[in-house]
């Protein structure tokens, strides 16, 4: 992935990420780090392979959706 993609994907996924809840974003450092509890959220995005970030944005969004159906 170009890394102007890549930089974009990243902040679209850290920019859904702060709209969800705590327990969330830390799922999702669970999920795409085995070092989740000792890096921050941004440490954790800066280290997501670049062909791992399509997956990440959708579960992001993908989780947005669901918790504005259930409002």
């Amino acid at each position: 992935m170009e890394k102007q993609l890549a930089d974009f994907a990243r902040e679209k996924i850290k920019e859904g990420l702060s709209k969800l809840t705590e327990a969330h974003r830390t799922k999702f450092k669970h999920i795409y780090s085995e070092n989740y509890t000792k890096l921050t959220l941004d440490e954790v995005l800066a280290n997501i392979p670049d062909d791992k970030l399509d997956h990440a944005l959708y579960l992001v969004n993908h989780t947005l959706e669901i918790n504005k159906s259930i409002k």
